[in-house]
C-alpha cells in the first residue's frame, strides 16, 4: 500500500512538471525573408572536420534561370560555415558564388585553423575549378 501510495505522487509529480512545461513553450513565425529562404533551401553538399575546425558547405539555388541559359538552369551560392571546437566557438559564415552545378572535389588540411578546398563548377562540357582557403576569420580565393 505504501509503496502504491509513493508511486501515484511520483507518477503525479511527474505529470505535473510536464504540463509545466508544456506551458512555457512559444511558436512565432519569421519575418526574415533571407533566413526563411535559406533555411528551405540549403543543401549540405561537403563537410570536413578536425580537432581544431569544422568546416560545413551547403549550396543555395540563385533561382530559375539565373544561369542565363533558356534551359532553365540555375546557379548556387555557398555557404562556408567554419567553428571552432569550444564551449564558446568562434564562428562565422562566408557566402560565394554564383556557380554552376558546384562540387567540393578535394580537401587540404595543411594548418590547425586553416582548410583549402577546391570545388569544381560550369557546364557539364566546360568544367573549371578554384580552390578557397578558409579560417575561422577569411575566406579567400587561392591563385
Amino acid at each position: 500500500m505504501r509503496i502504491r501510495r509513493t508511486l501515484i505522487v511520483l507518477l503525479f509529480n511527474c505529470l505535473s512538471y510536464t504540463s509545466l512545461a508544456q506551458e512555457e513553450i512559444s511558436i512565432e513565425a519569421s519575418e526574415n525573408a533571407d533566413l526563411i529562404k535559406v533555411l528551405n533551401s540549403a543543401q549540405l553538399i561537403a563537410e570536413n572536420k578536425t580537432p581544431y575546425l569544422a568546416l560545413r558547405i551547403y549550396e543555395i539555388d540563385n533561382g530559375t534561370a539565373s544561369a542565363g541559359y533558356p534551359s532553365s538552369e540555375v546557379t548556387h551560392d555557398l555557404l562556408i560555415a567554419v567553428s571552432s571546437f569550444d564551449e564558446e566557438p568562434q564562428q562565422n559564415l562566408f557566402r560565394a558564388g554564383p556557380f554552376i552545378n558546384p562540387k567540393v572535389t578535394s580537401w587540404k588540411d595543411d594548418k590547425e585553423y586553416e582548410k583549402i578546398f577546391a570545388v569544381e563548377y560550369g557546364p557539364y562540357d566546360n568544367r573549371q575549378s578554384v580552390r578557397l582557403g578558409v579560417d575561422l576569420q577569411v575566406l579567400w580565393i587561392i591563385e
